[in-house]
């Protein structure tokens, strides 16, 4: 995977998304839960994401077993979940989303799926569409782009806490800074 993020504390998400569940998903999941949250996130981030992921799987799931003759485990669920992206290539780190015009239906769909990030604007050929902007300055922070967007999407839609969602990614590149301001010297050998 080009991106791996981490996702805790899913025994709260669980918790809080019985009350979401419809009367008809009910017979597919029985008391699982988790399946239904983790297909909900997989179809946000793939919205959101579009076409700057290839692919965006997750982890297996850890399912504990149980008896024949005992009902299933109830969650929590005290695992992390990890989702690995695969990048289509430079555009993954694009720091602005362009919705649809605003006389365009779908147009709606893009600012409820954004919040309020949606900023609308107009363009030099007349048209105002919706546009998410995620500013960087530098290489290093448009690498982050997908997480934010991620944190983002999630918090909005599923209720994770931004504080839950982790990207390896970003203490890499800061190690990295740290490592480029020191100076460079011998190191001792004894």
């Amino acid at each position: 995977f080009d991106c791996v993020v981490r996702i805790e504390g899913l025994d709260s998400i669980l918790s809080q998304g019985k009350d979401s569940i419809s009367t008809e998903e009910m017979p597919d999941i029985g008391s699982q839960l988790l399946p239904t949250v983790l297909h909900r996130m997989l179809k946000i981030l793939e919205k959101g994401l579009g076409e700057k992921v290839r692919l965006i799987c997750h982890a297996p799931l850890y399912l504990e077993s149980w008896d024949l003759d005992a009902p299933p485990p109830l969650e929590p669920h005290p695992h992390p979940l990890f989702l690995g992206f695969l990048y289509t290539g430079s555009d993954a780190f694009s720091g602005q989303l362009i919705g649809p015009p605003i006389s365009d239906p779908s147009s709606a769909e893009f600012s409820t799926l954004w919040g309020d990030k949606v900023e609308m604007r107009r363009f030099p050929d007349g048209a105002v569409c919706p546009t998410v902007e995620w500013p960087c300055s530098n290489p290093s922070e448009s690498r982050v782009i997908p997480y934010l967007i991620t944190r983002h999407l999630l918090s909005t839609h599923i209720g994770v806490r931004p504080d839950m969602v982790t990207f390896p990614g970003i203490q890499l590149d800061q190690l990295l800074h740290l490592s480029s301001t020191r100076p460079h010297s011998p190191l001792p050998t004894g």
